[in-house]
């Protein structure tokens, strides 16, 4: 990161002050190399590190602020949710946002995807396609890490829509916990594939508990929960329908007829009745 002209004083950044109004003091430090930078902001009591970076209106330059520290997860936890999601907001869609979204807390994480999610009451779609797609970027432990703690209400909508499990008896498998991940389906979704098989790796319940709220919403909604045929059960074979009726030659039906029994009927007896 590039953050313009070195500073007159040079060296590890010894000499300089930071100026006191936390306003100007975010720009100040922006214009130092990054090194130099780097060594004196790291140097201030996190009190006053945190107002700068509350205090810095930009939010490119607050997240190059938090940059300037080695780990910024105790200033981004620290931080206002108002603060971080401005600054997330910025790369939301690019992949890019896995420097702070790794770094914020589940109350922080919680609210920052209700705000943005629930809109009117009603989640927005595409907004949660937003956050799938940025968890996906965290590292396999960080995302495991974060996705275990979230309540499992949060967890639903990540996957509503995206999954489905065609189980003859679906809804007491679920309920029993009797569920193997292999027969959950996500279609092309890889993203909510990736998402469920690192919960799984990490632990089954977790995902086990995500199905049962989505079954338990679907219920409560009033909507049919399907019971489907086992898809390792094969449909029953219908017996082979006869059709040689309509084939046959009828033309030859006098072949298969017994022989017609002779007459037995008389002048006197025109009824034919034995006597």
């Amino acid at each position: 990161m590039n953050y313009g002209a070195r500073s007159p004083l040079g060296g590890n950044g010894a000499g300089n002050v930071v100026p006191v109004d936390p306003t100007m003091a975010g720009s100040y430090l922006l214009s130092m190399d990054a090194g130099v930078a780097s060594g004196l902001f790291g140097g201030l009591p996190e009190a006053q590190k945190l107002n700068i970076i509350e205090a810095t209106p930009d939010p490119y330059d607050r997240e190059e602020l938090y940059y300037l520290v080695p780990d910024c997860t105790e200033l981004v936890q620290a931080s206002s949710v108002e603060r971080v999601l401005e600054v997330l907001n910025t790369a939301m869609g690019t992949g890019l946002t896995c420097g702070i979204l790794s770094a914020v807390s589940v109350p922080q994480f919680t609210e920052m995807f209700t705000r943005t999610v629930f809109q009117d009451g009603a989640p927005d779609r595409e907004m949660v396609a937003l956050w799938v797609a940025e968890l996906t970027e965290l590292e396999p432990d960080e995302l495991t890490g974060l996705l275990n703690q979230l309540d499992v209400e949060l967890l639903a909508e990540l996957f509503r829509d995206r999954i489905d499990m065609p189980h003859r008896y679906k809804g007491m498998a679920i309920d029993s916990g009797m569920v193997e991940l292999e027969q959950i389906e996500f279609g092309e979704d890889e993203q909510a594939r990736m998402l469920a098989q690192l919960m799984w790796a990490s632990d089954p319940e977790v995902f086990i508990a995500v199905l049962r709220e989505l079954l338990t919403q679907d219920e409560e909604a009033g909507t049919h929960v399907e019971e489907g045929m086992d898809p390792e059960e094969e449909e029953p074979t219908p017996p082979p329908k006869d059709d040689r009726l309509a084939t046959f030659d009828m033309s030859k039906i006098d072949q298969l007829l017994p022989p017609a029994k002779p007459s037995t009927k008389t002048e006197d007896d025109p009824s034919g009745a034995d006597s």
